[in-house]
């Protein structure tokens, strides 16, 4: 009689436990920074919500809102990686920035500016956070 063996050998099943490590090295950072760019693009739309009241506030009264006027037009004022929201006027050439800070577990840890400087146009740009992690629309663009 034959006797018949079944199932894998050890060296069969050591491959494929290889196999998957490798694949694991190679998936686990690029989900990380899937993530990251995922919380920095809320963070955009975040700003991005904020820009129809402040808009709204010049548009009424023909002057930029103080950062206290800005708290109260903005009810929304960020959480979790996003926080800080807040305004700054620019004198030369006139206009507002919006900021939000950002630290998504230290790989992405800045501050996000959307800066209207003429009439509808606004632009997205960061000095401090990574141009990897921001959304299309606001990387390679400096202050301005």
């Amino acid at each position: 009689m034959k006797n018949l063996q079944k199932g894998f050998t050890l060296i069969e099943l050591m491959i494929v436990v290889a196999i998957i490590g490798i694949l694991a090295a190679v998936a686990i950072p690029a989900y990380q920074d899937y993530i990251t760019r995922a919380q920095t693009a809320e963070c955009v739309s975040l700003l991005g919500s904020s820009r129809t009241p402040t808009l709204e506030h010049f548009g009424m009264s023909g002057e930029w809102p103080s950062a206290a006027q800005f708290g109260e037009i903005v009810p929304v004022q960020g959480g979790g990686v996003c926080s800080g929201l807040g305004i700054t006027q620019a004198t030369n050439p006139p206009g507002a920035t919006l900021t939000l800070s950002i630290n998504v577990a230290g790989r992405a840890a800045g501050v996000l500016n959307q800066s209207y400087r003429e009439p509808g146009t606004w632009r997205c740009w960061s000095a401090d956070i990574d141009h990897k992690y921001l959304p299309q629309q606001c990387r390679n663009l400096t202050a301005s």
